[in-house]
């Protein structure tokens, strides 16, 4: 496989705090953006650390907010409230323009009753004018699985929109959690639209954020999926301790090389 950047997902406010760190390991950053962080003050120097970024040599992502947001909603001043923070994303995407932009869709089968028609028509009244947004800024939107247990409802909306601007963010953590379909079928059915991947491991009980090789996935399997794909595949980290995100770099280049 040929050598690939890598990306490692951070909090707005600890990039504040850590830029200098991501940029002695070359480390291009995946910045979530909290509802709280949308709201704040900081969003000119959020574009000032992106333009600090970008001058280091360095490209970044952005992670769209989701606690408590739920595009499929049928509650249409829920679909408002979400249409306003993803708007709020796209305003600093305009000015920071990232390479793509990490969302999530919202299913649970639980929470709507495995009712995947409701979900994808209510769903249809909001991604649309964002991923207008998207194709006018020229970045991607990088659907990721959560919950879900099969490929097809976001394969339904991804084929519904059908844009070059909206494709799929595969999180191997959340697929050997939730999945109930192989990794093979998996890849079968959204592989040509997977615009990023989101890389950690778990033993199936938690989603637990460890580096890979310290859970039961099997990334030999993942990576050799991955290396048969065309796609241009953005590959971010996740640890949630700084100890993991130092296992993670001494264990990717076994699969991405030695100079990422």
């Amino acid at each position: 496989m040929a050598t690939t950047p890598i990306y490692v997902n951070v909090p707005y406010p600890i990039l504040k705090e850590r830029l200098s760190l991501l940029i002695e390991y070359r480390l291009n950053p995946e910045i979530y953006l909290s509802a709280i962080t949308l709201d704040g003050s900081g969003k000119d120097d959020l574009a000032g650390i992106c333009k600090e970024l970008v001058e280091a040599g360095l490209s970044f992502t952005f992670h769209a907010p989701y606690m408590d947001l739920s595009p499929g909603s049928p509650d249409p001043k829920i679909r408002g409230v979400v249409l306003e923070r993803f708007n709020q994303v796209m305003d600093l995407a305009e000015r920071a323009r990232p390479k793509a932009i990490v969302v999530h869709s919202g299913y649970d089968r639980w929470r709507f009753d495995s009712n995947v028609e409701l979900w994808l028509k209510n769903s249809l009244e909001v991604w649309p004018t964002i991923v207008r947004r998207a194709g006018k800024i020229g970045t991607v939107l990088a659907m990721e699985n959560v919950f879900d247990d099969s490929p097809t409802p976001l394969k339904r909306l991804l084929d519904a929109i059908d844009s070059p601007h909206l494709g799929h963010c595969f999180d191997v953590g959340h697929f050997r959690l939730f999945s109930k379909v192989s990794m093979e079928e998996w890849f079968q059915t959204l592989g040509k639209r997977i615009a990023e991947v989101h890389i950690h491991d778990n033993n199936g009980e938690r989603d637990e954020h460890l580096p890979p090789g310290d859970g039961d996935i099997d990334f030999a399997k993942f990576f050799a999926l991955l290396g048969n794909l065309s796609n241009n595949v953005i590959y971010t980290i996740e640890p949630h301790k700084e100890e993991h995100l130092m296992k993670n770099l001494e264990v990717l280049p076994k699969y991405l090389g030695p100079a990422f």
